[in-house]
C-alpha cells in the first residue's frame, strides 16, 4: 500500500505522483473498437468504418456513427469482459516500469462502467502492468477527471512532509486543461 506519515498522508519516495489514464494511454482502446466497427455486418451495410488512424472525438464514436442509438446497440452486443481483450500500447508497460523504478507512485484514473472495472484490472495485471492505485470515474454520466485529481492532491507528501508533484497523462486534451 505505502508508507504513511504521522498525519496519515501517503509518503512518496521521490515526491512525484504519476496519474495515468488507461484507454489510449496504456491500452489500445481504439484498435478494439475500430476492429469491432469495421468487422460488424450492420456497420458495413450502413457504410460506417473507422480508418486505422482515426481517433474519435467522443468515446461512443458519435462523431462517426450518426444514427441515434446505433453505437449503444452495438456496444451492448460486445461481451461484458471486452476490457480484458485490449492490447497494451507499445512502450506503455516499460514506461510504467521506469516510473516505478524512479520511486514515483503510479495511479490509474479511467472512465469505465462499474461492472467492467474488474475486467480492466485483470487486463492490466495479465500484461504485467504494476500500479499503486486505481480510480474509476463513472462513464455515464461522466465525472470530470479534474474532480478526482483535486481530491487526490492532499493525500500525498514527500519524505520531508511537503506536497508532491503531480504528473497527469491523458489522451484527451480537455482532461488535462481542466486540471
Amino acid at each position: 500500500m505505502g508508507n504513511y506519515n504521522k498525519d496519515g498522508k501517503i509518503v512518496v519516495e521521490n515526491g512525484v505522483v504519476v496519474i495515468c489514464d488507461v484507454d489510449g494511454v496504456l491500452v489500445d482502446f481504439y484498435k478494439l473498437f475500430h476492429d469491432f466497427i469495421n468487422n460488424d455486418k450492420e456497420m458495413k451495410e450502413k457504410g460506417i468504418s473507422a480508418p486505422e488512424d482515426y481517433i474519435p472525438s467522443y468515446w461512443d464514436y458519435k462523431c462517426l456513427i450518426k444514427e441515434e442509438g446505433l453505437f449503444k446497440k452495438k456496444f451492448d452486443e460486445l461481451p461484458n469482459n471486452w476490457p480484458e481483450n485490449m492490447d497494451l500500447l507499445e512502450g506503455s508497460k516499460s514506461y510504467v516500469d521506469q516510473v516505478k523504478k524512479l520511486g514515483s507512485r503510479v495511479i490509474l484514473l479511467t472512465n469505465i462502467p462499474h461492472y467492467m472495472q474488474h475486467n480492466r484490472i485483470q487486463n492490466l495485471i495479465s500484461h504485467g502492468v504494476i500500479f499503486d492505485e486505481a480510480y474509476f470515474s463513472p462513464s455515464t454520466p461522466p465525472v470530470p477527471k479534474h474532480e478526482y485529481l483535486n481530491s487526490l492532491k492532499s493525500r500525498y507528501v514527500d519524505k520531508n512532509g511537503n506536497p508532491v508533484k503531480f504528473v497527469f497523462i491523458d489522451d484527451r486534451t480537455k482532461n488535462i486543461t481542466q486540471t
